[in-house]
């Protein structure tokens, strides 16, 4: 899978949503559930089971544990910081980032360690 990069400051959302159509997700009197997929351009919309893979159950975990309290706006400095999959994409004026770049990124290292 690869990421849209973007030329803003904040980090590329996937599909073709706008932003407004992701705020009912977002903080306002507690958390909003997630009640339907945002779509990519051709209106397929994704979503994975983490009950079929004990991996990818533990990577969402750890992620979350250690991610989850960050703010959007601090999530996104992180994302963009020099070096980093997105940040490279925007170098080399690609419209995606690169499998390859997502796998070598390290940028969240550090906020991953218990």
């Amino acid at each position: 899978m690869t990421r849209r990069a973007s030329k803003s400051l904040a980090p590329p959302i996937y599909g073709t949503q706008p932003r407004d159509a992701l705020r009912r997700y977002s903080f306002k009197n507690g958390w909003n559930p997630i009640t339907a997929y945002a779509k990519d351009a051709i209106g397929n919309a994704y979503a994975a089971d983490e009950r079929s893979s004990p991996e990818l159950k533990q990577a969402l975990d750890t992620v979350w544990s250690h991610l989850g309290c960050l703010s959007v706006v601090m999530l996104s400095r992180i994302t963009v910081l020099p070096g980093s999959a997105w940040s490279k994409a925007v170098e080399r004026k690609n419209c995606f980032i690169s499998n390859a770049d997502m796998a070598e990124d390290h940028t969240f290292d550090a906020y991953l360690k218990a």
